[in-house]
């Protein structure tokens, strides 16, 4: 469902519309506070390196959301099949959180075993389960957040 200014996810988990930090565009707050930030447009694709991300956001007074935010975004679209969930409201059209569907978006968490990886959240709707390397050509997209 999408009012506007509130979207409700399958599970009903409700983000509303936040414009407290024109930086982050087409902001939503989920359940918990945390506010998420639309794409951004930075390239001719959307996508950065992890280094650039993290200065990016940082720049917005915000940051890259965790590992753990993005398993609890995940959460909160409901599960879909075996491991992934859908980003899309109950219409299954219309994302969650605007491009949500169509990119998959860089996490600020590091891979504990070595700081040349960070882990992302894959546009099929999971945390991958591997991280990927952070300087890599292989870019993925931006969604800043502000919040906890």
């Amino acid at each position: 469902m999408n009012t506007g200014d509130q979207r409700v996810s399958n599970t009903g988990a409700v983000f509303t519309r936040d414009t407290s930090n024109p930086d982050l565009g087409e902001a939503y707050s989920d359940p918990s506070g945390i506010i998420w930030g639309s794409i951004v447009t930075v390239s001719p694709n959307n996508t950065l390196n992890h280094y650039d991300a993290l200065k990016y956001c940082r720049a917005r007074r915000a940051r890259l959301p965790t590992k753990e935010e993005f398993e609890q975004l995940a959460k909160y679209l409901g599960e879909g099949t075996a491991q992934r969930y859908s980003p899309f409201l109950a219409d299954g059209k219309t994302d969650l959180l605007p491009g949500l569907s169509n990119h998959s978006f860089w996490s600020s968490s590091i891979d504990p075993k070595g700081s040349k990886y960070a882990y992302y959240f894959s546009n099929l709707g999971y945390v991958a389960p591997y991280p990927y390397d952070r300087g890599s050509k292989w870019n993925f997209a931006v969604r800043c957040v502000v919040g906890m």
